[in-house]
């Protein structure tokens, strides 16, 4: 690590509640050395639901937050439904699946809130589909939505 990574790695340490797993001390190297690198634009985090991905972001982007660094995150619904079918030990068939996304969402929004909130920060939910991207009119909305909610300190937490 370069001191400039190791220097946002012990900041994300601090931010962080808890004495990090293995894999969320990874998470912290990782994150610190894409943040510092000078070729990078997107970093994909993902795992098995109950690793504490959530909880290092958090700590993550609260330490990010204190440089003035602005953080966007995506949050796929599919995936969530899938959490969730399984956690109903029933099996989910597409209009289950599309039932269970929506009221994923609620308590995945709670949840952000909750955490967010632990750092004294505000998330908020921006649902974008293909055609927000395609569309001329949907994607100049769009970032105007983004631009404003970083400009007011606001964490967008984008679903599809």
């Amino acid at each position: 690590m370069t001191g400039r990574s190791e220097f946002l790695y012990e900041r994300f340490l601090k931010k962080f509640s808890f004495g990090p797993t293995e894999c969320q001390d990874r998470l912290f190297r990782e994150v610190a050395e894409f943040v510092t690198c000078d070729d990078a634009d997107i970093l994909v985090v993902n795992g098995y639901a109950g690793t504490g991905k959530t909880s290092a972001m958090g700590a993550v982007i609260a330490a990010l937050r204190d440089f003035g660094t602005p953080s966007v995150l995506l949050a796929p619904t599919g995936r969530a439904a899938k959490v969730l079918s399984g956690i109903s030990k029933r099996p989910a068939y597409t209009r289950d699946k599309q039932a269970l996304a929506a009221i994923g969402q609620c308590e995945l929004m709670r949840y952000y809130s909750k955490l967010f909130g632990e750092y004294n920060q505000v998330a908020a939910q921006v649902l974008m589909t293909k055609w927000t991207m395609v569309n001329d009119d949907s994607r100049y909305n769009a970032q105007n939505t983004f631009d404003q909610l970083l400009s007011m300190g606001v964490i967008p937490i984008v679903n599809e």
